[in-house]
């Protein structure tokens, strides 16, 4: 999986501005952008997962970026498509709230994919970290997170968890 082929994805499978994907929506939205097999399968395990309720539906936001972290992607570059499924306007600026959200879900699939833990006060932690640190930038309390991505990535919370996913080669 790549950029293009998960916001493709997105696009496809969430229907009328609704906040949540259902199975079947996003079955077909894999077979209309001919995902492969591999990838369908590991799909499926992670929607499970997110379907917290049994009830064949998922979080939007929560899921593909849980699924972003997981794109044959760098860091860097997975940090930015979660973070970007999280700007549903596409102003670029992100509160402290839902990076930390977007860190959650991301967070979340590494450890179902067996990478260690990173409790929520070290995720509490490295947000409010990169918040304090760029607090001269923030609009309305909202960071431009497109010019903070590469800071993200080296930030050694971020490092010590999701730069070591094996999805980096």
């Amino acid at each position: 999986s790549n950029r293009q082929e998960l916001l493709a994805l997105k696009k496809k499978a969430e229907k009328d501005g609704k906040k949540t994907i259902h199975r079947e929506g996003w079955e077909a939205a894999e077979v209309a952008c001919s995902v492969d097999e591999s990838d369908r399968d590991i799909h499926e395990r992670l929607f499970t997962l997110y379907d917290k309720r049994g009830n064949d539906e998922v979080p939007s936001k929560p899921f593909l970026s849980g699924l972003a972290t997981i794109t044959n992607n760098t860091l860097e570059e997975r940090i930015h498509i979660a973070l970007e499924i999280w700007d549903e306007k596409g102003s670029g600026y992100l509160s402290q709230e839902d990076v930390q959200s977007c860190f959650v879900s991301m967070a979340k699939t590494c450890e179902y994919f067996g990478d260690d833990r990173m409790d929520f006060e070290q995720l509490e932690e490295l947000v409010q970290s990169m918040f304090d640190t760029f607090d001269a930038d923030l609009v309305d309390l909202k960071m431009k997170y497109r010019d903070r991505i590469a800071d993200f990535a080296v930030h050694p919370i971020m490092e010590i968890y999701l730069g070591r996913q094996t999805m980096d080669g």
